[in-house]
């Protein structure tokens, strides 16, 4: 697997050496630059992990150097540090696709942790991506084996039996829903144990958002399953395209209900985002002519917030998101509430 690296783009010099010497420290290859020509000739030399740049520096702005950099590195994550952050320019850091907003002066510790969860997503990346091609070498193997139908019985029959065990082995290791392509019920299982797990530990805040189609019984029952089937796949697309930081993951809790989980995010920022998948399902404007709320598709969401206290709160953190979309749906539907839980 390759190796990490980082570009840290800055026009003060003591910034970028004490970023540098921070990150370098910690174990991670740093290059720098301290202006957006140098920055941009560094990227289309070089394929850096993560790019991390000032929002104000002289000559182009942060944004505007990021946005070159993601037409010559559409794949790299990343992230702006500011001392001067507005709303205006969180959202265009969204548009842009930026990954995290830090806000100046960034302590050693609060960098280091901003990188890791971004590598930790990439780690991700990379190792499904690995997993994926060995998966289809060895069934491309075994069909090669199937083909050589000339060879005795038995020898069919082994082969046979091999390809029925590692295309059982490929299903069970599968983690996407396979109608929308978002992850599915056993990743976020799994996923969410461990996000409590180590919100707990370091005492970080944590969000889950349950949200539901709403009257999804009767968009079917109105528009047939097959129109039933490619709104979930719209919607769930739109809560997937909405969520921009690396730890942010969505998933399909089961039927029309999907889960979102925010790690290291609080009520405010919880609200935020979910107001964000609202606004975007609503914005698909599916027509569903028997919804009881309005004349398109919308969600519901529940979301729960605050920081566990056990490694053993995630029942407790997704009754609180059911309790918290419950409410929701009692208020009028098309809305988020929220509740806390310890």
């Amino acid at each position: 697997m390759k190796k990490h690296s980082i570009l840290l783009i800055d026009d003060e010099e003591t910034i970028l050496i004490s970023l540098q010497y921070a990150l370098v420290k910690n174990g991670y290859q740093v290059d720098i630059a301290n202006n957006p020509d140098d920055a941009l000739a560094k990227v289309k030399e070089f394929d850096y992990s993560v790019v991390v740049t000032d929002l104000r520096m002289k000559g182009q702005t942060g944004l505007e150097v990021l946005n070159q950099i993601r037409k010559i590195r559409p794949n790299t994550f990343l992230l702006i540090m500011t001392g001067y952050a507005t709303l205006e320019s969180a959202i265009e850091a969204i548009r842009v696709g930026v990954a995290d907003f830090m806000l100046k002066p960034c302590k050693e510790g609060e960098i280091a942790k901003r990188i890791s969860l971004c590598l930790e997503q990439i780690e991700k990346k990379w190792a499904v991506e690995k997993h994926t091609a060995e998966l289809e070498k060895i069934n491309q193997k075994l069909q090669e084996e199937l083909a050589l139908k000339d060879k005795i019985e038995n020898e069919l029959r082994e082969s046979q039996q091999s390809l029925l065990q590692h295309n059982q082995s490929l299903q069970q290791l599968s983690i996407l829903d396979a109608l929308t392509g978002v992850f599915n019920r056993r990743y976020f299982d799994e996923t969410l144990d461990k996000e409590v797990k180590r919100s707990a530990r370091e005492k970080q805040e944590l969000c889950l958002l349950m949200m539901d189609i709403d009257y999804f019984k009767n968009f079917n029952d109105t528009y047939g399953h097959q129109a039933g089937d490619d709104c979930l796949k719209r919607v769930s697309h739109a809560l997937d395209n909405n969520l921009h930081r690396p730890a942010d993951f969505i998933a399909r809790y089961g039927g029309e209900e999907f889960a979102v989980v925010l790690p290291g995010t609080g009520s405010q920022g919880g609200i935020q985002v979910a107001e964000a998948l609202r606004s975007a399902v609503s914005g698909l404007s599916i027509p569903h002519k028997s919804s009881q709320t309005i004349n398109h598709v919308t969600v519901s969401i529940g979301l729960a917030y605050g920081i566990p206290h056990s490694i053993h709160s995630e029942k407790n953190l997704i009754a609180c998101a059911d309790r918290a979309l419950y409410k929701a749906k009692e208020q009028g539907r098309n809305r988020v509430e929220l509740e806390s839980f310890s």
